[in-house]
């Protein structure tokens, strides 16, 4: 079964670098700007780089993570991964420039005149230390594997209780 997510907006596309400027903010295209025109969120990943969301998309993402059974150890193991390293209210100034959060430039050690990538994903776009990306962009199994892996597996399992729980439903 797939699904399919409606872009409401504009899409975020293309992959351009950026600095970081001392104040901790990085000039987006007018492109992707547009497309942040509401509050947005972010998220840590465990690639090391940023996940920015649109608002839209970001109550997308909130939905399908809270959806689940409450009390379930595993679902609270990934919520606090994934909401522990999220900031919601974000936006764009007029002039285009985004705030990254100290929080997230302080866990990333993201420095003042820095050079970033940021790379549309359609949806949401990431953040990245450009050498962190160019480093990725070689080695995509490879890159920081072990944290990647522990954040795969709690998410296929949630899916999988999910999907169990759906079907004991539609049976019922």
């Amino acid at each position: 079964m797939s699904t399919i997510i409606e872009i409401a907006g504009k899409r975020l596309l293309g992959t351009e670098e950026v600095s970081l400027d001392d104040r901790g903010r990085v000039q987006l295209t007018a492109k992707k700007a547009a497309a942040l025109t509401e509050e947005f969120a972010c998220v840590l990943r465990p690639e090391n780089c940023l996940t920015i969301f649109p608002a839209w998309r970001w109550n997308q993402v909130v939905n399908q993570l809270l959806g689940g059974a409450a009390f379930d150890p595993k679902r609270e193991q990934m919520l606090r991964q994934f909401f522990g390293r999220a900031e919601e209210g974000l936006s764009i100034d007029s002039q285009g420039r985004m705030l990254l959060p100290a929080r997230s430039r302080l866990q990333l050690k993201l420095l003042a005149g820095e050079k970033l990538t940021v790379v549309g994903l359609g949806g949401s776009m990431d953040v990245w230390r450009t050498s962190d990306w160019e480093e990725f962009q070689k080695y995509p199994d490879a890159y920081r594997k072990a944290e990647r892996d522990q954040f795969q597996t709690l998410w296929d399992e949630l899916a999988a209780r999910d999907a169990a729980a759906a079907a004991r439903e539609a049976q019922a």
